[in-house]
Order: structure tokens, then sequence, then C-alpha cells
């Protein structure tokens, strides 16, 4: 996949192309690693069972974001490695209607310590 185009589809977050490299087959690795190594298995399991289940459409504004996250690249999102690149981005008007001037931002949750 070439990284430039990936970054126009939005297949990957707003980054300096030149960073992104392939890694082949890395669900095939993980699997063969789980398959042969028994530690690694383990940890595997013991992240399973830390995980939290998230039912996205019960969650207040998900249907609004769902489709907002449809457009190539994300309709919200700054994508500042893209500028030049393609012609500059409208404000959307599914998300000025939602969100006026002020669009959601998203970050990870910290991980549990």
């Amino acid at each position: 996949i070439d990284p430039l185009r990936a970054l126009i589809l939005g297949m990957i977050p707003d980054c300096p192309p030149e960073r992104v490299l392939a890694v082949g087959n890395a669900a095939g690795d993980g699997a063969r690693i789980a398959l042969l190594n028994r530690e690694k298995r383990a940890e595997a399991a013991a992240l399973y069972r830390r995980l939290e289940r998230i039912e996205l459409p019960v969650q207040p504004d998900f249907q609004a974001q769902f489709m907002l996250a449809l457009g190539l690249p994300h309709r919200v999102d700054p994508y500042p490695h893209l500028d030049g690149i393609l012609p500059a981005r409208q404000p959307d008007p599914l998300a000025q209607r939602l969100y006026g001037d002020h669009p959601p931002t998203f970050r990870l949750r910290e991980a549990a310590e």
C-alpha cells in the first residue's frame, strides 16, 4: 500500500507518509507466535481478560460520529500532512450542523495501571 494514498483515503491517521512502514502479514505472524510460544499465548490471554467491551451503537453521538468518519479522509479531523497535496477542504456541512465551529476531539483512554 502506498503510504500517501493510504493517508489520502484516511486508512491511517495523519502523519508524515515517509514514517509509514509496511509490516507484511502481521496477523499471520501474530498467529504463529501465539501457536509456537506459550509465554506469548499466555500474555495474549491476560490482555484479553483486561478488555472492556463497549457497545458503540448505544453511545451518545455514535451515529453522527460514524457518518462523519465515512469521508475520505475523515470529515472532521485535520490532516495537515495533506496540505498542498489535496485541495483545501471546506467545512463539512454535517459537522457544522452537529457541532458548529467546535467539532469533537477524541483521545484514547489511558490504559489502566
